[in-house]
């Protein structure tokens, strides 16, 4: 199915997905938000693809919500829904960053498994410098994964850093040479495809339920999800 806001194709077990609004530096309107929900729907019960790659071109990623255009009433209930769709997809998720990766963009990217930038990246949540705190969960998720006093920093000055400096940071997971983001993104992603699906769902859904539990109700809970994944497996041979 065409969508007039991505690119989508595929490679051996691994799904593509490029943003494709090059005037506004892959900038996210409701249209966009429509596009992805739905592709991110049919990839979710595609079985011949593994892993999904989210991406954009080179001179950005995504710079976020598109203010050059009004915001509709349900935009950040769009926007919200589907960053929780990928956060909570089936499959691996990695995002390959070139360019301008900011706002809304860096909110999208940080719901992916994992993330790989080229050294060049320009990457911050930026926010603050449009007078706001976002509303895709920058202040939510970004303390949890580089922790407070790291996201503190991005978020109190908009500060903007290369792929180097968000490795360092923890922002990113791999940093390479421009052009190769989405072939290292691709290798990275077949990595975590596990021989049942399945058991890479359970492992995020464990990690995902467990982080804020306390220790011993955590282990508790990471069993009772092994035994259930156990029990599919089982029943499935």
């Amino acid at each position: 199915m065409p969508y007039s806001t991505l690119a989508v194709r595929q490679e051996n077990a691994v799904a593509i997905i490029g943003l494709r609004r090059p005037a506004r530096r892959n900038a996210l309107n409701r249209e966009a938000l429509g596009d992805l929900e739905s592709v991110l729907t049919a990839l979710r019960d595609d079985e011949s693809v593994k892993a999904v790659i989210l991406t954009g071109d080179e001179t950005a990623f995504c710079s976020g919500q598109d203010i050059k255009e009004p915001e509709p009433p349900d935009y950040l209930d769009a926007f919200n829904s589907v960053m929780t769709q990928i956060e909570n997809f089936p499959k691996p998720t990695v995002a390959a960053i070139a360019g301008w990766c900011i706002a809304g963009g860096l909110e999208m990217a940080i719901c992916c498994d994992q993330r790989v930038a080229v050294s060049e990246a320009k990457i911050g949540d930026f926010h603050v410098r449009i007078n706001s705190i976002g509303g895709g969960g920058a202040t939510a998720r970004l303390p949890r994964l580089i922790g407070m006093a790291k996201a503190k920093r991005l978020i109190y000055t908009g500060e903007i850093v290369d792929g180097e400096t968000a490795l360092a940071l923890g922002l990113v997971d791999w940093v390479c040479q421009s052009g190769e983001q989405v072939t290292i993104a691709s290798a990275l992603a077949e990595k975590m495809v596990p021989s049942d699906p399945r058991t890479f769902s359970y492992a995020k859904r464990s990690m995902h339920e467990c982080i804020e539990m306390p220790i011993a109700e955590a282990v508790d809970r990471s069993v009772a999800l092994q035994r259930e994944l156990q029990a599919r497996i089982n029943a499935a041979h």
